[in-house]
């Protein structure tokens, strides 16, 4: 699911950051705007028009029930993803992330989509896991992401909409 990236600065303004870390312990992308599918529920417009167009937070994060991958988040167009993005270039499994708990950083694959995953620019052999590292821009399709770890999420937040 994609959630209201307004949430979480709200979150980060109020909280410590030993209490933001300790509610929020998972990466993140930060997903920019993106046309989604007719009819999708992710909604690209903030509520204060001043504001112009959110961005979206995808949580790293396996969520109960919805598939059988059960050592893997999932990402793609289709509603039993981990991580659903409605948008037409999005493969329904599009990519998946690996969380190794012995590793500190996940690692990031292409499932063999149709349009293909890139991080920082390179495009990525389907299937071939790659190490994130805080900051890395990853494209799904043609959905523009960032993505950071936890403590670079609130450092993202509270840097300002700029970063």
């Amino acid at each position: 699911m994609i959630q209201a990236y307004s949430d979480y600065l709200r979150a980060a303004s109020i909280l410590s950051e030993e209490e933001f870390l300790a509610q929020h312990p998972h990466w993140v992308l930060v997903v920019e705007p993106f046309a989604s599918e007719e009819g999708a529920a992710y909604a690209t417009r903030a509520a204060s028009p001043e504001r112009g167009h959110e961005r979206g937070i995808a949580v790293l994060q396996k969520r109960a029930g919805s598939n059988a991958f059960k050592l893997m988040v999932t990402i793609g167009r289709a509603k039993n993803n981990d991580v659903q993005i409605p948008c037409d270039d999005v493969s329904k499994f599009h990519a998946y992330v690996l969380n190794n708990p012995k590793e500190d950083t996940p690692q990031f694959a292409d499932a063999g989509s149709t349009f293909g995953s890139e991080i920082d620019g390179e495009r990525l052999k389907p299937r071939v896991p790659t190490s994130l590292a805080s900051g890395m821009r990853i494209q799904i399709g043609s959905v523009h992401a960032l993505c950071l770890s936890p403590r670079g999420f609130l450092g993202h937040l509270l840097a300002g909409p700029q970063s």
